[in-house]
């Protein structure tokens, strides 16, 4: 961990491999070994490999649990805490460092070696950075203060008006952000094996701008971001080609692919789903069985997906799409990020359900606010997605592609579409035969679930307005409140559940129902779905078309059970009943196409279709 701290400090901080001098002298830098272990002792005053700090354990709490540290933590903190009905279990957490004031001698080790100490060294700075004469200066941190006061004094040390590299080092990384490359290319090297600075004069400006407005990062990114080369643009003429072809000379803007934080972030924006709620404990990640890593969404409810910043990192978890589009590593700091262009990216915008939906969403958002118009929905359809509106060849080409795509989709059209809400959903429950569960969720369960008892869901549809219909699609949808996995089929059964329990059930209709293979079949991993949309399980075979035909023209009812498969597993699902406190009021629905066309199903379709074409283009993952 010291190591570690170190590596960090000097890479990102000062510009400076410090670390090749733990086992001796610097081969290429003016750093001499006593530099390592004197940069040690400074930070030894809260990190001492010879007197650890280790969590104090309570005797209430499980092995394995981490504990606060509550010995430093105030009597009157504690006992507001617990009397605020707080429990073991969700005792608040505090990760913190301080200088104890008290650290062990330093002594230069030997190759590296803790066996084999050297010569007694004091806390001290790179002395490559000063004149190699004057101590650092120690102050305590306050009156009275039983500190060793290292660490104060090398942060006061770095933000001196002359510091040779501080300033430098961070204006070359402020650059790097928003040119692609930094003025010194290699950001966490600034010493004889690192580049040379293409525009050295231009680095030491900024520099000295960056200290003379009180080292405001704000202000340096103004400054950039108003200045002539940052308003160039990024298209390459043969001028450029001639003289600059590298870009070397900052003779135009260059493009720069957006981070792996911001590719997730502004899909989902575009697709109006990005809940921009700051703070609190980080969104879950779900790794799925295919190996796919997901983050799961905000909130109590977990509706929400917000920032990529507030999803839980983990080392050996990465979420998918980040790390295919090169998040920042963990191991232990990251200088700079890789730039990849590798397939795995454009198969995951391309085929990952998440993505898709994002997609869908866009494209509904589109159709909602620029109707029927095709250059309305192209036009919305490049500002929500790129930031700006499409050029006379885009939209040419687009108006092409949307016509283009709506004659495809008319040959698939599926006919006009019927959706027919529930008239009565409800639950039953094997471990409670009489209990009736109406307005409480729609739940499927198999007996291998937490209270060992199977749950079947009842719905019962009016079907009788598409008697008279030639029926060439259906499926069942269901709303989702969550990403359990679930492997669930159905079966009908005669009409009439009102008030039905499970032994009603067992009495008047488990021998009648008839399994059926299509309709109402739903088989999901975990986390392929969106909580607060629905989600359609397979469409019916011709024979249930048939039987649903038949219903509509007998009783004008049709009444499924939803049951979980018995394969061992443990499934458990609650499915949305448009009435319970969880609701997102999405009840259960039954969508029907009959064999005449719909002229907006085709058009609705193509635009999904181009929206995930855009979110897949160049110019949504590249800045120009």
């Amino acid at each position: 961990m010291i190591d570690d701290e170190i590596e960090i400090f000097s890479s990102a901080v000062l510009g400076l491999t410090i670390k090749c001098a733990r086992c001796h002298s610097h081969k290429f830098d003016p750093i001499p070994q006593r530099d390592y272990y004197r940069l040690a002792a400074i930070f030894k005053g809260a990190l001492d490999e010879n007197d650890w700090l280790k969590p104090n354990r309570q005797g209430k709490f499980k092995p394995g649990v981490r504990d606060r540290m509550l010995p430093y933590v105030t009597t009157k903190e504690h006992d507001a805490w617990k009397a605020s009905g707080g429990k073991a279990e969700d005792q608040p957490l505090i990760r913190a460092l301080w200088d104890r004031g008290e650290p062990s001698p330093t002594y230069l080790l030997r190759r590296g070696n803790h066996l084999t100490p050297g010569r007694l060294v004091g806390p001290g700075v790179p002395s490559v950075l000063t004149d190699g004469k004057t101590p650092l200066r120690l102050e305590p941190s306050g009156p009275g203060a039983k500190k060793t006061g290292r660490r104060l004094a090398l942060a006061k040390w770095l933000v001196t008006a002359d510091h040779p590299l501080t300033s430098r080092v961070m204006v070359n990384r402020i650059w790097k952000h928003h040119f692609g490359t930094g003025i010194v290319k290699t950001l966490d090297n600034f010493g004889k094996a690192g580049a040379r600075p293409t525009h050295p004069e231009l680095l030491d400006w900024l520099a000295v701008r960056f200290v003379e407005n009180g080292w405001s990062i704000k202000s340096m990114h103004r400054l950039i971001m108003t200045s002539a080369v940052y308003r160039q643009s990024s298209q390459v003429t043969a001028s450029h080609a001639d003289f600059d072809l590298d870009n070397e000379l900052l003779s135009r803007m260059p493009l720069r692919r957006m981070e792996a934080e911001v590719v997730r972030d502004s899909l989902l924006h575009a697709a109006g789903q990005l809940d921009l709620t700051p703070f609190g404990p980080a969104d879950p990640i779900n790794a799925r069985a295919d190996g796919l890593v997901t983050s799961g969404q905000y909130g109590k409810d977990g509706q929400r997906w917000r920032r990529s910043i507030y999803i839980l990192k983990r080392r050996t978890q990465p979420v998918t799409i980040l790390q295919n589009f090169d998040v920042a590593g963990m191991d232990p700091n990251c200088v700079e990020r890789t730039e990849s262009i590798v397939a795995t990216q454009a198969l995951h915008l391309s085929n990952n359900q998440m993505v898709r939906g994002l997609a869908d969403a866009l494209a509904d958002r589109v159709w909602k606010q620029a109707k029927d118009s095709p250059s309305a929905q192209i036009e919305l359809a490049y500002r929500l997605a790129l930031g700006r509106g499409p050029n006379s060849d885009e939209l040419r080409v687009s108006l092409e592609s949307l016509q283009g795509l709506s004659r495809e989709w008319e040959k698939e059209n599926p006919g006009t579409r019927h959706t027919l809400v529930a008239t009565t959903h409800l639950w039953i429950r094997e471990i409670e035969p009489e209990r009736i569960f109406e307005d409480d969720l729609i739940s499927v369960w198999s007996s291998r679930s937490s209270d060992k008892g199977r749950r079947f869901g009842l719905v019962e549809f009016d079907i009788s307005s598409v008697a008279d219909l030639d029926l060439t699609r259906a499926q069942l949808e269901l709303g989702v409140l969550d990403t359990k996995p679930i492997r669930q089929s159905a079966a009908v059964i005669p009409a009439g559940i009102e008030s039905y329990n499970w032994s009603l059930y067992q009495k008047n209709k488990s021998v009648k129902a008839k399994p059926i293979t299509g309709l109402g079949r739903y088989e999901f991993d975990m986390a392929d779905e969106r909580v607060g949309g629905y989600v359609a399980g397979r469409g019916a075979t011709s024979e249930e078309l048939q039987l649903i035909k038949t219903k509509a023209l007998s009783d004008g009812r049709l009444t499924l059970v939803l049951m979980a498969d018995e394969d061992g597993s443990a499934y458990r699902r609650d499915w949305d009943d448009g009435v319970y406190h969880r609701t997102r009021n999405n009840p259960p629905r039954l969508v029907i196409h009959d064999s005449r066309r719909d002229p907006q199903v085709a058009a609705r379709n193509a635009l999904h279709t181009f929206c995930h074409t855009l979110v897949n283009s160049a110019a949504f993952l590249y800045i120009d």
